[in-house]
């Protein structure tokens, strides 16, 4: 009975496979048709699915490949055979080098800073390692608060180029 079914169409353009599942030959594509405008009065306009007239043709005509003459590539225009390094050009292991230097100068730095900073509290005349929690409570918090609400009215009045130097210039 399938073998039946699957060699007759069932609807118009709508074959059954074998195994049960409609699908459709090489139908003609639909588009929405919502009719031309008419006149108060004139009737219902048509609304439903009609064929296109050309489906998916392109307009201009297809060029055949022996009719195509050969394009000369001018000696600028060659590719470059550059020298690759685990998968990469020379010119992006220009960019990872130099970002990763300075990478571990800002870590360098930082941890230099932050542990001579510490050293120099706790060793201060009159101050000891009880010390740190109040300056990092009562003064390192206030100023960040402090330092974020002057920045977040620089950037309402100022520029971004001038917010930006004018963020670099105390450094």
């Amino acid at each position: 009975m399938a073998a039946l079914l699957a060699s007759r169409p069932v609807l118009a353009g709508v074959q059954l496979r074998t195994n049960r599942q409609a699908v459709p030959r090489v139908a003609t594509p639909l588009r929405a048709y919502s009719g031309a405008p008419r006149l108060p009065g004139q009737g219902q306009p048509q609304t439903g699915l009609i064929p296109l007239q050309k489906p998916f043709q392109a307009e201009k005509p297809v060029q055949r490949a022996e009719n195509a003459a050969p394009v000369q590539a001018a000696a600028g225009d060659a590719p470059k055979d550059e020298k690759l390094i685990l998968g990469y050009s020379t010119f992006t292991w220009q960019k990872i080098l130099a970002l990763g230097a300075m990478f571990f100068c800002i870590l360098f730095n930082y941890t230099i800073l932050r542990d001579t900073k510490d050293v120099l509290v706790v060793t201060a005349p009159g101050s000891g390692a009880e010390i740190i929690p109040f300056l990092k409570t009562w003064v390192n918090l206030p100023m960040a608060i402090g330092f974020t609400i002057l920045y977040a009215k620089l950037a309402n009045v100022l520029s971004t180029e001038a917010l930006f130097y004018t963020c670099i210039i105390p450094f």
